[in-house]
Formats: structure tokens, sequence, C-alpha cells
């Protein structure tokens, strides 16, 4: 058991000794990693929004006492 999380110690020492000594790459990064990076956030957020209103809508039925699906949520919420 020792072995094992001296190694993980030694990993760890070696790795922060890299990070804290590595130079500039002086990397290009082309306008489409932007768009990338842009869109991945949009959909993340989307998600986000859509997960809570599910939940939300669920909760809130729990309190009303009815049984709702999908259907009955997404015409409360305006969606087809």
């Amino acid at each position: 058991m020792k072995y094992s999380i001296k190694k993980y110690f030694d990993f760890a020492a070696i790795t922060i000794v890299m990070m804290t000594i590595s130079q500039s790459a002086h990397a290009y990064i082309d306008p489409g990693s932007g768009s990338l990076f842009m869109t991945a956030i949009i959909g993340f957020i989307a998600a986000i929004g859509y997960t809570t209103r599910k939940y939300f809508y669920k909760f809130r039925n729990l309190f009303r006492g009815t049984v709702a699906d999908d259907s009955e949520e997404e015409a409360e919420s305006g969606e087809k």
C-alpha cells in the first residue's frame, strides 16, 4: 500500500515541477477554435436551462398533486 502512495506522490511532484518550468509554445489557435468553444459554452448553458426547467415542472407538479407527462410540460412551457 505504501508503494502505491509513494508512486502517486512522485508522479504529482514530477508533474508540478514540469508545469512550473514550462516555456511558451508560441502556438497558433485558428478562428474556428474560438467558434467551437463558443458553441460548446452556449450548448452547455442551454442544457442547464432545459434541465432546470424540466425539474422545476416536476417539482411543481409534486406539490400540486398532479402527474404530468413530458407532453404536458412542453405545452406549459410553450413548446410543441
